[in-house]
């Protein structure tokens, strides 16, 4: 049996975000272009985050573009064992705190379980 057969439905028309062709000369080449020339003019160096903390190991990989693997954007910290037990560390106590919040009676879907969740990571 359809629980729905008595439904009226109005689902709104979908609009899509504007497509643009980015041919020469438009202002979002020009754009696109500057952004481009921005980020490479810069290296960044990109720690690990464990547990809200940043880490860093010294050990490092290279981020490069992807259409000019010569060209270096910056360098990541490359975790290694001890840092993957950090890891796993700070994920079963996010997991506790998360559970503690469940505890509350604040349902799993609720949109308040995130601000629980972090007053429980916090105190």
């Amino acid at each position: 049996m359809n629980l729905l057969n008595n439904a009226i439905l109005k689902v709104p028309t979908p609009v899509n975000e504007p497509v643009y062709s980015f041919a020469p000369g438009t202002p979002e080449r020009d754009l696109l272009k500057a952004a481009i020339d921005e980020i490479s003019s810069k290296k960044v160096e990109i720690p690990l985050i464990i547990g809200g903390k940043e880490v860093r190991t010294g050990k490092m990989g290279k981020i490069v573009m992807p259409h000019d693997h010569q060209h270096v954007l910056g360098e990541y910290h490359i975790a290694g064992e001890k840092e993957i037990n950090m890891a796993i560390d700070a994920a079963m106590d996010a997991k506790e705190a998360g559970l503690t919040c469940v505890g509350k009676s604040v349902p799993r879907s609720s949109s308040r379980r995130p601000n629980c969740f972090l007053a429980n990571i916090v105190t």
